[in-house]
């Protein structure tokens, strides 16, 4: 257990420090919990919290505290960018500069990004001093060699990989040092602060209490406050369990909620803790409503087909487009019901049926499928209505797929598309994040869309398959579709 006095020194030395608004700090309940493990002497503490929830200004009390507190003191601040770290570093500060007591006792070096600890023996000389926080910059050449008492690490899930973090660890040796990393959720679990956070959730021990997490080894802790991907992030009151300050009162995440320029891929991360693929809206909803036109085809006319299928986990969407018009129309979804048990499997037999109605009543020139888990399927239908119109479309092939996306994107964007008003298409549309991909093209970065979240209900399927039927029309009218009477005689 952390020693209690020291847990009140700190929080004394808290109430000292005068805030931005003119208050004195205060050490609230969900700041001593965060903390107690590290007055408890553990080598590694990991804070996961959604923003707004005073991270910056709690680290930058503790730094000023340990340099205040510890012989020859040397806390370092490091985080992706040295940009990043200097907000920190201004927070301590600030502090610093509102303090007539802290400013007798450290001198602080903006252009050198360091606060000192002036030596009592010669307080007026730079030169001479017990202790340091100092800024580095976010690579491990920097931070080689350094064996100190505390390593602050702010927002590491946006760091390339984990050699500076793998480097400040080893240094803590020599002077039995600590280190901290305090982060809202990332954008992605292939991170370093991702991976770190995935073997923490297999420690034996990890507790859960609502929103909050927590595991220790006696040399490791790791705090988090965050929703389940499948929790409601509208609901308010939920949302407020992730959020531990009391200042985060619900009208102020409403106001959050509601704002014209929060995304939701945003709020899943930074409100809720969700972590997620990323990114931002891949379509503008509202361009997307505008293009609406109830209704569907009138019976033979030529339209093509773009299938999205899943099993289990995710649905299973099958959307037409008029070829001449390129009007979208939806015709058929399948999801797992909520009351339905791990069992459920899409009812292939009922997609059978919506495929076969299509041939039927339209003219289907061209069919693209994204073949995963529906591969016999894909053949079969190959095989009755043929091959050059049934095709296996991979949208795993990351630049055919981004370049699909970009088209229907916009196509979207000029009008060149209509579609039949559904609501779930709707909804997926809306749910579709964009992720940029490591390709370029015309000096332009290549993206695809991803779901908000691994393992969000908010689905994405039949955005997916309009694409993939845009993309069907586009190829069919490349060749000659258009200008062919009928199907059977157009030569894929």
């Amino acid at each position: 257990m952390a020693r209690k006095s020291e847990m009140a020194r700190f929080a004394q030395f808290c109430s000292t420090l005068t805030l931005t608004n003119g208050k004195p700090m205060k050490l609230e309940a969900f700041q001593r919990k965060m903390l107690r493990d590290y007055f408890a002497g553990v080598r590694e503490l990991v804070i996961c919290i959604p923003k707004k929830n005073g991270k910056t200004t709690l680290l930058a009390a503790l730094a000023l505290y340990h340099l205040t507190t510890t012989d020859d003191a040397d806390c370092v601040v490091c985080a992706n960018s040295a940009l990043q770290a200097m907000k920190l570093f201004d927070e301590a500060r600030g502090f610093v500069q509102r303090s007539d007591d802290l400013g007798k006792r450290l001198r602080v070096l903006r252009g050198y990004r360091e606060i000192r600890r002036k030596n009592p023996e010669d307080p007026d000389n730079p030169k001479l001093f017990t202790g340091t926080i100092k800024v580095l910059a976010a690579d491990a050449d920097t931070a080689d060699g350094w064996g100190g008492t505390l390593a602050l690490v702010d927002e590491l899930h946006r760091q390339k990989d984990g050699a500076l973090y793998g480097v400040l660890l080893d240094g803590l040796g020599p002077r039995a040092g600590q280190l901290i990393t305090i982060s809202t959720a990332g954008d992605t679990e292939d991170s370093p602060l991702g991976r770190l956070r995935a073997r923490a959730y297999a420690l034996d021990g990890l507790a859960r209490k609502g929103a909050y997490r927590y595991v220790t080894n006696g040399a490791f802790s790791m705090h988090e406050w965050a929703l389940e991907p499948t929790d409601d992030r509208d609901d308010l009151k939920l949302v407020k369990t992730t959020n531990p300050a009391p200042w985060m009162t619900p009208t102020l995440l409403r106001e959050r909620h509601d704002s014209p320029s929060m995304t939701p891929a945003q709020w899943a991360r930074f409100a809720c803790g969700v972590w997620g693929l990323g990114g931002e809206p891949a379509f503008d909803k509202d361009v997307w409503e505008v293009l609406a036109e109830p209704g569907q085809p009138e019976a033979d006319r030529k339209i093509t087909l773009g299938f999205d299928g899943a099993r289990r986990r995710d649905g299973t969407g099958l959307v037409g487009c008029d070829l001449e018009t390129g009007h979208l129309f939806v015709l058929g979804y399948w999801q797992k019901p909520a009351d339905a048990d791990d069992e459920w499997e899409v009812p292939e037999g009922e997609v059978d049926q919506v495929v076969d109605h299509a041939f039927h009543a339209w003219k289907v020139v061209k069919f693209h499928g994204d073949p995963p888990f529906w591969e016999s399927a894909l053949d079969r239908w190959a095989g009755h209505y043929g091959e050059q119109r049934v095709t296996r479309w991979w949208t795993n092939r990351i630049k055919a797929t981004a370049i699909a996306l970009r088209a229907f994107r916009n196509d979207m964007v000029v009008g060149r598309m209509s579609h039949d008003g559904d609501e779930k298409l709707a909804e997926h549309i809306r749910n579709s994040v964009r992720q940029e991909t490591k390709m370029r093209e015309d000096d332009e970065p290549l993206w695809v869309i991803r779901k908000d979240s691994r393992g969000s209900p908010r689905k994405i399927d039949l955005a997916m398959a309009a694409m993939l039927a845009w993309r069907a029309r586009g190829d069919a009218i490349g060749k000659g579709a258009l200008d062919e009477p009928e199907y059977a005689s157009a030569q894929w």
